[in-house]
């Protein structure tokens, strides 16, 4: 007789109390794991809104014809066009908010709630007052959800602030800080002004090419068949290289690309999600990949990732890195000259081409055949295969005796 097959009752119970078990042990996880993600979600959007808020604020009383009140928790301005604004604490549902009031207005929120705020003045000498028309200095400081910030601004008599004072920062093809300068197999540098500095060491290994200077404050180590135009210096003295803070340049970007997939523009109005014009959010990063116009001025608050034949005339200021691969064709869209800045480093590789400065704060690193017109400013470079550098120049740092104060009058602590 053929016996059938199937499951006893012990059998089934004992799956059933085995997957009972299972699932016991994996959804309270699962649900950890997606308040965790939810929680981060929410923590990265309150620091993106709470130093966009910031910088607004800054921007306005910078910009602002009058200041018409003052205290510890609010401001109040005049704009250009005539519009009184107030910026400051109030209370909505019974918690506290920084918002803002137009020409007399119910508040609206900017970010919040608050665990705090302090707004402070001072006068010209830098004397704290509590005359409107004396301030020249306002400091902001306030705390969102155990998340602390911190910015000041300079009120200018005038637009611009100008003076005889020789710029600090001397202009180099490649500028690189304790990390050092090393150039390898046939890349090279030219132009009028093309010589590179360092305070790290140099190393030219290969055919390297040199038409200027090569100094460092460290040492000098040529290493195969490395030709150099100008005078080799090891030992020479320390430079101070400009630490450009990126969060410094935010009022002079046309779209801002947020932590959380959003853009806004230069009014704070949110213009796209997700994706605007060649941009797209994946993985948490900005990325342009094809052929793209790349035409405009941005900052963007992740690592951006760029590949294809993307070309036109652009600036990424960037908290992150930035790398870039492919045949690209990109100009700098600024009078300043800033074509890529990054708080971290910058990768080039592929056949690129690029003109502008390239200012990597951690580190700017080229390989493959890319060509740069314009100058590297990094604390390390590396230049590599037939890569060129070609600086005539054209670009200058700004500093403070000749840079607009709306770049550089503020810092943030």
């Amino acid at each position: 007789m053929k016996r059938e097959s199937g499951f006893t009752l012990l059998e089934v119970l004992l799956v059933a109390t085995l997957l009972g078990m299972i699932v016991a042990v994996i959804v309270p996880n699962l649900g950890v794991g997606f308040r965790i993600w939810s929680s981060t979600d929410e923590s990265m959007s309150i620091i993106q809104d709470s130093r966009l808020t910031l910088q607004k604020i800054l921007k306005d009383i910078r910009n602002a014809e009058e200041i018409i009140g003052i205290s510890s928790e609010s401001i109040s301005l005049r704009d250009k066009n005539g519009d009184s604004i107030s910026y400051g604490l109030f209370y909505f549902s019974g918690k506290p908010y920084l918002g803002y009031s137009l020409n007399g207005s119910e508040w609206s929120k900017l970010t919040g709630p608050l665990d705090w705020i302090q707004m402070e003045y001072y006068d010209q000498s830098g004397e704290p007052t509590d005359q409107p028309s004396l301030v020249r200095l306002v400091k902001i400081s306030f705390s969102v959800e155990g998340n602390e910030f911190s910015s000041k601004v300079y009120r200018p008599a005038g637009d611009e602030v100008q003076t005889d004072s020789p710029s600090p920062f001397p202009i180099y093809a490649i500028t690189a800080g304790i990390g050092g300068i090393e150039m390898t197999g046939s890349s090279k540098v030219g132009g009028s002004n093309g010589s590179i500095r360092a305070i790290g060491n140099i190393v030219l290994k290969g055919n390297v090419n040199v038409s200027g200077d090569v100094i460092s404050s460290g040492l000098c180590i040529l290493i195969g068949n490395p030709t150099v135009g100008g005078e080799i210096q090891s030992f020479a003295g320390l430079i101070e290289i400009p630490l450009i803070d990126p969060w410094s340049l935010l009022d002079s970007v046309q779209y801002v690309l947020g932590l959380n997939g959003k853009v806004y523009d230069d009014k704070g109005h949110i213009v796209g999600n997700k994706s605007f014009g060649p941009w797209k959010f994946s993985g948490g990063k900005w990325r342009i990949s094809g052929n793209k116009e790349c035409d405009g001025v941005y900052f963007v608050m992740t690592e951006v990732y760029i590949s294809g034949t993307a070309h036109g005339q652009t600036t990424i200021i960037s908290t992150g890195d930035i790398k870039v691969s492919g045949a690209v064709n990109l100009s700098t869209a600024t009078q300043e000259g800033y074509l890529l800045l990054s708080a971290g480093e910058i990768e080039l590789s592929g056949s690129g081409n690029y003109k502008g400065l390239v200012v990597g704060l951690q580190g700017v690193d080229l390989s493959g055949s890319v060509k740069i017109e314009g100058a590297l400013i990094g604390n390390g470079a590396e230049v590599s295969g037939s890569s060129m550098v070609i600086f005539n120049g054209e670009y200058q740092i700004p500093n403070a005796g000749e840079a607009k104060l709306h770049i550089l009058s503020w810092s943030e602590e």
